[in-house]
């Protein structure tokens, strides 16, 4: 088994996190083992380790150094709870070993999953969204570093996979930072007489001619219930839900979205990049959720009924 140790900067992984990657022969968790396994940690030097096997002979001795390094650890992976994991404990079965267990595991692809409709990116692909955000990939040794890390590697497909693994773990890092960015754009702050509550989206369903929303408030909230022609607020502790009326129509030609129209006196302006006309506001569009105005919206319904 050969083990390569490198020293990369980290900013978003806490003392007891990892992020776990793992490149395998096939998709078989049967017929196909795991080839290389890669870990990256908060240390200062030596904090990207990867495991790598030339035959199926080996995997046994790569899982049990892999497991010893992920046991009470905090795992971040893209993909990892659908597949690396699996494929892991799979592998341990095979061997009569004891199935990892993990108490904290954040999948960075299902996380972004769920904010798809918060997003605009056409594919949730790792190397897709690394071109959408500008994040670095050399898979082909462009880096003098790289080349001196796997100058002892012969074979040039599994120095090229190893490059490959290496770029999933610190780019998988990275996107812990954008995905903390995104949950951050679904929270808004209200003041009122003097007293400021924080408010954070959890879900958005449209259902027919109905949006609603659900908040989380960081105060405790009455017990209340108010409704009107145009909107509900329906509060307790601190969760909140607010429904409001949208149409469906055309907001260009050629394109469906879904708006509101405001039926009293405060009119907000459409902050999409659509700058529909007054008293119109585009809540839905192309798949994408229009936040801004969502929230515009839900500030002025809490400044009315809270």
């Amino acid at each position: 088994m050969n083990i390569v140790n490198d020293t990369v900067k980290t900013n978003f992984l806490t003392e007891n996190a990892v992020v776990l990657d793992i490149e395998t022969t096939g998709v078989s968790r049967i017929h196909n083992y795991i080839q290389i396994a890669g870990i990256l940690t908060s240390d200062k030097s030596n904090n990207l380790i990867q495991w790598q096997i030339d035959s199926v002979e080996e995997e046994k001795d790569l899982l049990l150094s892999l497991c010893k390094q992920l046991e009470n650890k905090e795992i971040y992976s893209f993909n990892g709870l659908h597949f690396d994991i699996p494929f892991i404990n799979a592998r341990l079965n095979h061997y009569g070993l004891k199935e990892i267990e993990i108490s904290d595991h954040h999948d960075l692809y299902l996380s972004l999953l769920k904010n798809r409709y918060y997003l605009k990116h056409k594919s949730y692909a790792l190397q897709s969204l690394e071109l959408d955000l500008n994040l670095a990939r050399f898979e082909k040794f462009e880096q003098k570093d790289d080349q001196l890390l796997y100058k002892d590697i012969t074979d040039p497909q599994t120095a090229n996979i190893l490059v490959h693994n290496k770029y999933d773990l610190i780019n998988t890092e990275l996107l812990i930072d954008y995905l903390r960015k995104v949950e951050k754009k679904k929270i808004f702050s209200l003041v009122n007489v003097d007293k400021k509550n924080t408010f954070k989206i959890k879900k958005i369903t449209l259902n027919k001619n109905v949006c609603s929303v659900h908040l989380n408030s960081s105060k405790k909230m009455i017990r209340a219930r108010y409704e009107d022609k145009n909107y509900l607020l329906d509060s307790h502790k601190q969760q909140i839900i607010i429904k409001f009326m949208v149409v469906e129509g055309y907001i260009e030609e050629n394109q469906l979205g879904y708006v509101h129209t405001q039926a009293d006196q405060t009119i907000l302006k459409d902050l999409s990049d659509y700058q529909l006309p007054k008293p119109h506001l585009l809540i839905y569009s192309e798949k994408q959720l229009e936040l801004e105005n969502i929230k515009v919206l839900l500030k002025k319904i809490l400044s009315k009924y809270s």
